[in-house]
């Protein structure tokens, strides 16, 4: 038989009497599962059944030779006292639960009755090891409140009815989805509300609830409070709660994506319309080449119908033979790297074998993870305009022979202004001969107005060569009365002329017409003029920078970026602080094509305003000449608010996709949770708390 000791001091009446049926009751504790120990009213253990050992793994020497206090978790130590308080004080322990730490350092879950003696020295204790338990329990309460979080933030609309059709709990997404509060819709039924804009398709649900107990995705119009009409997928199952059986629903707000589709098909439509209407080719392509699309254009340009070719041919199946593989080579060069090709010239053969040329635009076509399913471009037939090009060049080549022989009005005079030379183009240039200017003068030929600029010119100018003045030269601007009384504008560039010993002897002159540039130079300030007034009413961004400085900006760019001009046109001031980091390289890349002759395809810009806002945009930029200097020329148009749709569409769709996941999740780890508590409950001697289904 098993000895049994007792703590130095114990005044157990084991100890006292270790027999007989004393001797009984401690083989019996011996025994128990839970823990039993009487304890000393200065906080020490006196006596402790085995069960302590086997728990905790301290020996009852261990135990006992320490302040039970040490055992304690620091957080439970202050309860676990106040408790023993009032123990002393004649109050009985039920259910008092703290932790107490075991000899590898984790810590146990205990479940306390406790009274003290009748002298009040000693406390009698019984604990039962509740771990499992009230981990299970919190992790329920964990899940339930997970659960709760979910059902309260959900953007989509969830709610839960009975089988019969009133709603018993709404969420805020409810609410926000059909402007009913939970007040107005508890205990009353959808179809009692109007909710259903297609009764029958409440039928298709409870349908689908009694065949397979879940529904999925069904696709149904509702009606809100204010009347309107909502367009939205729903999901929904029977949930059991509390012993009784629900409707659980969730329905995701699909209105604007619903639009977005209906827009999609509308512009497909319109681009199948436009497509049918175009004069040029347009036409899709499989990634190895094969045509899949193409308009009727095809049969008026290359003699083919677009049954002909689609799914038949190649788009290299029209290339010219002799060009056939430079014209693959190259294009495969360029689309494998998924660029665009841009105004190609190639020959192609037309059915009955004569020859088109084709100007061809080519754009790879990618899927959503950015890899390449096709192609897709434009034809034009330019075969009559290269035609007239060529002939226009052979013209301009005769006519530029001819501009080589031909010079400026070139002309001298003595120290005194008169006339002593003017060459032969006088006459093409004013209808003079060289003989009748020389005998009319300078001033005879000019306008009143000129004339008077003139003399007070001479009147300055022969002094200064009389005197010796050397190396002196004027350039002024005349209006010239031509023979037949019409007018022209000359610039006239005026030298001192020496002799063999460089003396003044007179003035050399080059008589220039300048009337063409000076009407132009007139257009271009009025082009600049209204430029500017269109510019400065146009509901777009409009830029010129040079050399990433800013040197034009429109009203449009301080609202929207938040700058004001002198800001934008400081000299520290650089164009591509307004693109974000990423996108700067793109900046330089289409500035760069630019200075390369290129004309770089629209681009989408990711820009920053004076706040920090990012702003989409699509910008067009163009190379131009901005006061005698390369400029470019930049319209930004925001579509901040398109890309925000999309985006947000896109959110959507992730935020379903992970809600569904969690509450099937959930589902299945609350069942496996009420198992568990049920399982331990069991091995308690105690009721289950959950009832349980076998589906479940």
């Amino acid at each position: 038989m098993k000895k049994y000791t007792f703590a130095k001091g114990s005044k157990s009446v084991f100890q006292n009497n270790p027999s007989g049926d004393n001797l009984g009751m401690a083989i019996l504790f011996d025994m128990v599962p839970d823990l039993l120990c009487v304890a000393s009213a200065d906080g020490y253990f006196k006596w402790l059944n085995p069960a302590w050992e086997s728990l905790l793994g301290f020996t009852v020497e261990e135990l006992t030779g320490r302040p039970l206090v040490e055992f304690i978790h620091p957080d439970d130590v202050a309860g676990t006292l106040a408790e023993i308080e009032h123990q002393l004080k004649g109050s009985e322990t039920k259910f008092f639960i703290n932790r107490y730490r075991c000899k590898d350092g984790s810590y146990r879950w205990l479940e306390w009755h406790a009274v003290a003696g009748t002298d009040r020295s000693e406390l009698y204790a019984v604990a039962r090891d509740v771990t499992e338990r009230y981990i299970a329990e919190q992790a329920l309460r964990e899940s339930e409140e997970k659960y709760q979080n979910i059902f309260n933030t959900s953007p989509d609309a969830i709610n839960i009815n009975t089988l019969d059709g009133p709603y018993v709990d709404i969420n805020e997404g409810f609410t926000k989805l059909t402007g009913y509060t939970k007040d107005e819709v508890l205990g009353s039924g959808s179809l009692h509300l109007g909710i259903w804009a297609n009764p029958e398709d409440r039928e298709k649900l409870i349908a689908g609830l009694k065949e397979h107990g879940s529904v999925r995705n069904l696709e149904s119009v509702f009606r809100a409070k204010d009347g309107s009409l909502i367009t939205g997928l729903m999901s929904a199952s029977e949930v059991t709660i509390n012993n009784k059986q629900y409707i659980l629903s969730v329905t995701r707000d699909i209105t604007l994506r619903k639009k977005v589709e209906d827009d999609i098909r509308m512009s497909e439509n319109r681009f199948r319309q436009i497509a049918g209407n175009a004069a040029e080719m347009i036409w899709d392509l499989d990634v190895k080449g094969l045509i899949t699309f193409c308009n009727d254009a095809i049969e008026q340009i290359l003699g083919y119908s677009p049954e002909e070719v689609i799914g038949r041919k190649h788009f290299y199946d029209f290339f010219d033979p002799a060009q056939k593989e430079e014209y693959i080579k190259n294009a495969f060069d360029h689309l494998k790297n998924k660029d665009n090709i841009r105004s190609a010239i190639n020959n192609n053969l037309h059915k009955d074998g004569h020859t088109v040329i084709l100007e061809t635009n080519v754009s790879p076509v990618l899927d959503n993870t950015g890899e390449v399913i096709g192609y897709r471009g434009t034809c034009n037939d330019i075969t009559h305009k290269v035609f007239a090009e060529q002939a226009l060049r052979e013209s301009e080549e005769k006519y530029r022979l001819l501009a080589v022989n031909s010079s400026d009005v070139i002309w001298t005079t003595d120290l005194e202004g008169n006339l002593t030379y003017v060459s032969p183009s006088v006459k093409q240039f004013q209808g003079y001969t060289p003989e009748e200017v020389m005998e009319m003068g300078i001033i005879k030929f000019l306008t009143p107005a000129s004339a008077e600029v003139a003399m007070n010119a001479l009147a300055e100018y022969l002094p200064l060569l009389k005197s010796g003045q050397q190396n002196i030269t004027k350039t002024l601007t005349f209006e010239l009365v031509c023979k037949d009384g019409s007018h022209v504008w000359a610039e006239i560039t005026a030298s001192t002329m020496f002799n063999d010993n460089h003396e003044a002897i007179g003035i050399v002159g080059i008589t220039r017409d300048v009337t063409e540039r000076l009407l132009m130079e007139e257009k271009l300030k009025n082009s600049e003029q209204i430029f500017r007034s269109l510019a400065e009413y146009s509901p777009n961004m409009i830029f010129i920078i040079m050399q990433n400085k800013i040197y034009y900006v429109n009203q449009v760019c301080e609202k929207k970026l938040g700058y004001t001009r002198e800001e934008l046109y400081a000299p520290d001031f650089d164009f591509d602080k307004l693109a974000i980091p990423e996108h700067k390289n793109l900046l330089k890349e289409t500035i760069s094509q630019h200075t390369l002759g290129m004309d770089p395809n629209p681009f989408e810009f990711l820009m920053t305003g004076k706040d920090g806002q990012v702003l989409y945009t699509m910008v067009n930029t163009k190379f131009i000449q901005f006061g005698k200097e390369d400029a470019v020329l930049g319209l930004i148009l925001d579509i901040s608010e398109q890309r925000w749709a999309e985006e947000i569409l896109k959110r959507k769709a992730v935020q379903f996709e992970q809600f569904s996941k969690i509450m099937v999740d959930r589902e299945l780890k609350l069942v496996e949770l009420k198992k568990e508590v049920n399982l331990l409950l069991q091995k308690l001697g105690e009721e289950r708390k959950y009832e349980l289904f076998d589906d479940q």
